[in-house]
């Protein structure tokens, strides 16, 4: 009952390499966002026809019924030492899944953290302690080339940046079309 589907796989579909080189290309030409990202560089878009395909292609599907038709709407992510994205969600009333894709991920570099959407209230019960040690939320750490797909409703953040290398994602919202 009431579980939260997180979805998780990893491509070898992706030239990662090349990604970097596009990554980079679009912070020289881009302005900076400003939505979860503390520091760092957040994208408005990341416009890569492959990359969009390979995200409809890896959507969770279900047997008994077929997708809606959906549309990518994608956004690169530089976190340096010291940056993160702090707790948020993606909730609009057109988005059918979240998503990320880890290009970079150096040690230490910060692992996702997924909120329990259960509220506080759960969290003071006796039961919570035993059964699930009081966590108020999971953690994911995240190598290359990892795919994560989970509701937009579902907070989540990225813990800071503690090598000295960038950690790159890309991350993108399913919509309806």
């Amino acid at each position: 009952m009431f579980i939260t589907p997180v979805w998780a796989t990893y491509l070898e579909c992706f030239d990662n390499n090349e990604l970097l080189k596009q990554v980079y290309e679009i912070e020289k030409n881009q302005s900076s966002e400003h939505f979860s990202n503390k520091g760092g560089f957040q994208s408005s878009n990341f416009d890569n026809s492959h990359f969009k395909e390979v995200i409809l292609n890896e959507t969770p599907k279900r047997l008994d019924k077929p997708l809606p038709p959906l549309k990518v709407f994608n956004w690169v992510n530089i976190n340096r030492r010291g940056d993160c994205n702090t707790r948020h969600v993606h909730f609009y009333n057109n988005i059918f899944l979240s998503g990320v894709y880890y290009v970079k991920v150096p040690e230490n570099s910060g692992n996702i953290k997924f909120w329990d959407p259960r509220g506080l209230l759960h969290h003071t019960l006796p039961e919570h302690d035993f059964y699930f040690d009081g966590h108020e939320y999971e953690w994911i750490v995240p190598k290359p080339g990892m795919l994560l797909f989970f509701p937009s409703w579902l907070e989540h953040e990225v813990e800071p940046n503690e090598s000295e290398e960038d950690r790159i994602s890309i991350s993108f919202n399913l919509a309806y079309a």
